[in-house]
């Protein structure tokens, strides 16, 4: 790796790095983030506590051909009705806002 440090009153202030490593250590991160959190998922899951998604529920939420949160509604069994009393609004504002994402 090729760090040029920047000091500021003869302390490091910067470390410049060049993008294809700046990229390259962004992506490791995020791959121990994602590893962390399965390791809690799994952690979670083995304690008993399943709060786990449906596979028929995730497919609808990531194929991005439905809204998630019909998705999310319809999986909780909510009518529009009962989300938008729920939320405080009437079920035509929460029909909109739905259509407006």
């Amino acid at each position: 790796m090729s760090v040029q440090i920047i000091e500021k009153s003869g302390k490091p202030e910067y470390a410049v790095i060049p993008y294809a490593e700046y990229q390259e250590l962004l992506e490791m991160a995020q791959d121990a983030c994602d590893i962390q959190d399965a390791d809690v998922a799994m952690a979670e899951l083995s304690a008993g506590e399943d709060e786990s998604i449906p596979v028929a529920i995730a497919k609808r939420l990531v194929s991005g051909d439905e809204h998630p949160l019909k998705v999310w509604r319809e999986y909780c069994g909510c009518t529009q009705g009962s989300l938008g009393a729920a939320a405080g609004i009437g079920k035509s504002y929460s029909v909109s806002v739905l259509y407006e994402f």
